[in-house]
């Protein structure tokens, strides 16, 4: 089960942030449960371009996954953590808890490789990206 929150996600956000959150077990079809929720949480702010919507879709998908595959190591923390916050005048920051201590890094694939390539797309289309304790997070300028 998704249990929905407003984690405090350990930075202070002005006032008039709006962000939601989302706890879940590392399961694959939640990448797209939160994929579903990142474009929901954007449509309520409305007048954010589908561009934009769809840049924030694929750094979900990339942070989540990467949290599935590599994070969780197990026990009562085997949960993944999900943040996605709006702040005016346009900056989405993405966050996901894997509960890990690996740092994640980019990689170069090779041409017959099915993955590896998500940090990469995270560091090609998000403005910033990097790690704070156990939390891989991006941030997004985006149209509004």
């Amino acid at each position: 089960m998704t249990s929905l929150s407003s984690p405090d996600v350990g930075l202070r956000l002005p006032a008039r942030t709006r962000r939601i959150g989302a706890t879940f077990p590392p399961e694959p079809h939640r990448v797209e449960h939160m994929r579903r929720l990142a474009a929901a949480h954007l449509s309520q702010i409305g007048g954010i371009e589908p561009d934009d919507v769809r840049t924030v879709q694929l750094l979900v998908s990339e942070l989540v996954t990467n949290a599935i595959q590599h994070g969780c190591p197990g026990g009562e923390e085997d949960r993944i953590g999900f943040s996605l916050a709006w702040t005016p005048p346009g900056t989405v920051r993405i966050e996901v808890d894997d509960h890990s201590e690996g740092l994640p890094a980019v990689r170069t694939s090779g041409p017959g490789e099915e993955g590896g390539r998500g940090l990469f797309l995270v560091a090609a289309f998000a403005d910033r990206w990097g790690r704070a304790g156990t939390r891989t997070w991006c941030t997004l300028g985006v149209a509004d």
